[in-house]
């Protein structure tokens, strides 16, 4: 049975020996995957054709090319799936549904989602921002779902969901792109064009215009304008969101919130750190062995890894083994959060990317950490040898250690008794000081009445003549009596000096012996310093001894090396080779912008993220504030659509109402109303001219018409706006117009 005497924090389900089965399982998958990809063993030719003969002509950059255009593709799906479980979420309300239900990734969209998952901290603020009901909802990776999913018809269930899902949440985007049965031979592609991205919808004056609706982008244009090598040019009308400049970082996300609805992360290269030569996934496949036995150690040195994390002051770094626990319970992306907070008092963030020197260090002393509190080494806890040596320079420590604390307590007991010594003298000395104070008190009143007689005697009556003195009977009698007293105090005085010496002596002498044993006292207490000093360096050192010979790789210990299993994985797996095309001449491309500039008209694009996109290539509008009338959030749709102006006239004419045209009229049962449609370039005069009109004439309508003919006119207003916004944001028009800005703003 396994030693569990140092294990304090409780072992969770998430993190169990069967969940590692489960994740080893799932990784033997995904290798699979990415290999397949790499060598297609079927329908070779449906992968994008290479970018150039260099790579044609280089099997190792055309692996690359292949795996580049899976992961690009893979990196847009994942996004567009969880915008699609966000929606299923919301309308299954499934906060407290059970998971086995929730619809499953497909297998290229589950590699991102897995590599994404074992980021903690960029997973919680992107995924917790951008679809905060799959946060509350608990979302979390489907790993037994996926491991027990042995062929597509585990999927039927979720592609049908997909397949049902309104177009603009998942536009012309297929469930599957690879064909995969986990007993199977052999992973390839659907189809020709496969891995060509979907779901983008330009925003240039042409496309809209003609209504051309989501677009296909070739693979190999994608890749070269998401790695920034050139800019992103349209197929349809040769324009781009940024002109002539490539992206960059934030410019990318701008134009993916805009162009797909939902902001594609930076995630293509992370299954590359996992799955890569040298990566995680490859070492742990190497090295594990999944016996019971050897998993539950693993685990058991998972949680003894947690417990030095929870105390330690620097970052740890954890062997293989402990690896693979700690990505499998992050997998539980809530459940990991709230046993961290709950059990270590903080969150703990996983980073496989830490810089090689940085990493050394923390290693170094993750390991003296686990040698003084568990007593083997980190990196070799079975071999005897060390066991053997670790526990003689740990009873040597606890030897010291005791030695030590024994003669300190000595002192400590010696201090105590020489301060209940001190605390004895103290009231002696205190009645002899008091006695004696009192007696020099009495000693200065007695001196204090002399030096007054003395200056009375010189105010009794008397006459002179030349020096003699003559007093009279009554002034005799007062000098004598003055005199009288005089005496007897002086005589006071000297009775008691002999007294008033000895209360000074017995105070002196009481004050000695306070002083003696207080001096007796310090002179311990310095003495104990010194020991402790002495302690500290002497101890200090034994301790230290304890991990004076740790393990620093798997095999420096002379005996043929350690088991690898006890390694760690490093951070820097081979660099991923970015595979690009040959390039060209982008000066002349038209920007979004300019193709709505040149006609006249501000672009419709969403209020800040587009003004963040297009700032740069010139000024643009914000997000308007027009149709503040139409309760019920009618007037807030038109908040979404920059340069839209919708104003309701009284008229009596039929007909569609099409931007750019004035006066044209829709016929609603119960009242004609008439509806412009136009477009304006500042916001305070849309505001001015919308708010006026409404509130004109919609107060017309009331004094003229019933509640009925009224609702009609706001519904003959909604199809307009909602003719519009559809044409302008097909993939952002929710099945009802009160939640659209609700879920734009969401978006933002």
């Amino acid at each position: 049975m396994a030693d569990t005497s140092h294990l304090k924090l409780p072992i969770a389900d998430e993190f169990s020996t069967g969940h590692v089965r489960d994740h080893l399982q799932l990784m033997q998958r995904f290798q699979r995957i990415l290999d397949d990809i790499k060598h297609p063993q079927k329908h070779a030719d449906w992968f994008p054709k290479a970018p150039n003969e260099t790579v044609n002509a280089d099997h190792e950059l055309m692996e690359a090319w292949r795996v580049q255009c899976f992961l690009m593709n893979a990196e847009v799906r994942y996004s567009l799936y969880l915008r699609f479980l966000n929606g299923w979420v919301v309308e299954k309300d499934s906060k407290v549904a059970d998971k086995e239900n929730w619809p499953l990734p497909p297998w290229d969209v589950a590699l991102i989602f897995y590599a994404h998952v074992l980021m903690p901290y960029r997973f919680f603020h992107e995924v917790g921002r951008a679809f905060p009901k799959l946060w509350e909802a608990g979302i979390e990776f489907p790993l037994s779902r996926l491991v027990n999913a042995k062929s597509k018809a585990a999927f039927e269930a979720s592609e049908a969901a997909w397949g049902t899902t309104p177009a603009h949440v998942t536009p012309g985007a297929p469930y599957h792109v690879i064909e995969f049965d986990p007993i199977g031979e052999h992973v390839f592609l659907t189809g020709p064009g496969a891995l060509d991205i979907r779901g983008h919808l330009c925003r240039s004056w042409p496309c809209l215009d003609n209504d051309e609706g989501p677009q296909v982008i070739p693979a190999a244009d994608w890749s070269d304008a998401r790695l920034g090598k050139r800019p992103f040019v349209c197929g349809r009308c040769d324009t781009s969101p940024t002109g002539s400049q490539p992206f960059t970082g934030p410019s990318f996300h701008a134009f993916s919130q805009i162009a797909f609805g939902v902001e594609i992360w930076e995630l293509w290269e992370s299954p590359l750190r996992q799955l890569g030569p040298n990566g995680f996934i490859e070492t742990i496949l190497k090295l594990v062995d999944t016996s019971e036995t050897a998993l539950r150690h693993a685990q058991h040195r998972y949680v003894k890894f947690l417990q030095i994390m929870k105390t330690a002051s620097s970052i740890s770094v954890p062997t293989v083994d402990i690896d693979l626990f700690w990505h499998t319970h992050q997998l539980t992306p809530i459940v990991y959060e709230t046993y961290c907070v709950t059990h270590l008092d903080r969150k703990i963030y996983h980073d496989d990317s830490i810089a090689s020197s940085p990493r050394h260090d923390a290693l170094h002393l993750t390991k003296v950490a686990w040698i003084t509190a568990y007593e083997e080494q980190f990196l070799d806890p079975d071999n005897p040898l060390e066991l053997a040596a670790i526990a003689a320079r740990k009873a040597a420590y606890l030897q010291k250690h005791n030695e030590y604390t024994t003669r300190i307590y000595k002192l400590d007991a010696e201090i105590a008794t020489l301060t209940s010594q001190y605390n004895a003298l103290q009231k002696p000395y205190n009645e002899a000081y008091s006695a004696h104070s009192r007696a020099s008190h009495e000693a200065s009143k007695l001196r204090l009445r002399i030096d007054q007689i003395t200056r009375d005697e010189r105010k009794v009556p008397r006459l002179r003549l030349f020096k003699y003195k003559y007093y009279t009977k009554t002034g005799k009698r007062a000098l004598s009596a003055l005199q009288a007293e005089k005496l007897s105090l002086q005589q006071q005085i000297a009775d008691g000096k002999d007294h008033l010496a000895e209360l000074k002596r017995e105070e002196y002498r009481t004050y000695q012996e306070r002083a003696a044993s207080l001096r007796a006292r310090e002179s311990v207490r310095a003495n104990k310093r010194r020991l402790e000093r002495e302690r500290d360096t002497a101890v200090g050192e034994a301790k230290r001894a304890i991990s004076s010979t740790v393990v620093d790789s798997p095999l420096d210990d002379g005996k043929g090396g350690l088991p690898p299993v006890y390694s760690v994985v490093g951070t820097e797996a081979e660099a991923v080779v970015h595979v690009v095309g040959d390039g060209g001449d982008y000066s002349t491309v038209v920007s979004w912008y300019e193709s709505w500039k040149g006609k006249g008209f501000i672009p419709p694009v969403l209020g800040p993220q587009g003004a963040k996109l297009l700032k740069p290539y010139g000024e643009v509008e914000g997000m308007k504030g027009v149709g503040k009338k139409w309760g019920r959030g009618r007037g807030s749709i038109l908040m979404g659509v920059d340069g839209m102006e919708v104003v309701v006239v009284a008229g009596e004419v039929k007909g569609d109402v099409m931007e750019g045209e004035v006066r044209e009229d829709v016929e609603v049962k119960g009242a004609d109303v008439e509806v412009e449609v136009g477009v304006v370039e500042e916001e305070g005069e849309a505001a001015a001219v919308v708010a006026a009109a409404v509130e004109e004439e919609e107060d017309a309508v009331v004094e003229e018409v019933v509640e009925e003919e009224e609702a009609a006119v706001e519904a003959a207003v909604e199809a307009v706006v909602e003719d519009e916004v559809e044409r302008a944001f097909p993939f952002l028009l929710p099945t009802t117009l009160g939640n659209h800005l609700n879920q734009v703003m969401k978006a933002l």
